[in-house]
């Protein structure tokens, strides 16, 4: 009796950026690495980050809900992500909030 299991290897991307000006959910929406990995995007700004890092799992990233979600993003809610990238589109603001 053989038992197969396929792996697929997810990457998360956490993109920074504060304007509603790019939706990264839809620049990646299908995006593979070169190795055929998928990539799963979640896109917040600042205000919305709360991190916590870990010794044995490493950094964790508590996400808020967008003050003005994307349509058809799940930004309308919370989510936890523990992202392998992390793309900062914008400068440090609203730290103070």
């Amino acid at each position: 009796f053989l038992l197969l299991v396929i792996w697929i290897m997810v990457k998360n991307i956490l993109v920074i950026e504060c304007t509603v000006s790019f939706n990264w959910y839809k620049i990646f929406e299908g995006a593979k690495l070169t190795s055929g990995e998928d990539i799963k995007i979640e896109q917040a700004s600042w205000q919305e980050i709360s991190l916590t890092g870990y010794f044995d799992a490493g950094l964790i990233v508590a996400l808020g809900a967008a003050r003005r979600p994307l349509p058809g993003t799940p930004q309308n809610k919370g989510r936890t992500i523990k992202p392998d990238f992390v793309l900062i589109r914008t400068l440090s603001q609203f730290l103070d909030d």
